[in-house]
């Protein structure tokens, strides 16, 4: 093993918290991931629909993972930071 790896083996024995820390900061940049394709996806959908009705369906569900993706942001580099 190598020498960050042990360290950071070292400090998940002595320290829990650090462990799950580190847990839910790689989870959540999965889902930040997810929320990014998913929005594209819906960005192409949305411009290409011709539907008028169907299309403010489209901008609302964008929208609204465009604001879960800016808290989980944010939610990342507080992690980070702490």
């Amino acid at each position: 093993m190598k020498t960050g790896k042990l360290l950071t083996a070292i400090k998940d024995f002595f320290d829990e918290s650090g462990k799950e820390q580190r847990k839910q900061k790689k989870y959540l940049k999965e889902v930040l991931v997810r929320l990014k394709h998913k929005a594209k996806a819906l960005r192409k959908k949305l411009a290409n629909e011709k539907n008028v009705k169907d299309s403010k369906i489209i901008r609302k569900e964008y929208n609204v993972i465009c604001a879960q993706r800016k808290k989980g942001l944010k939610l990342l580099k507080r992690l980070n930071k702490g």
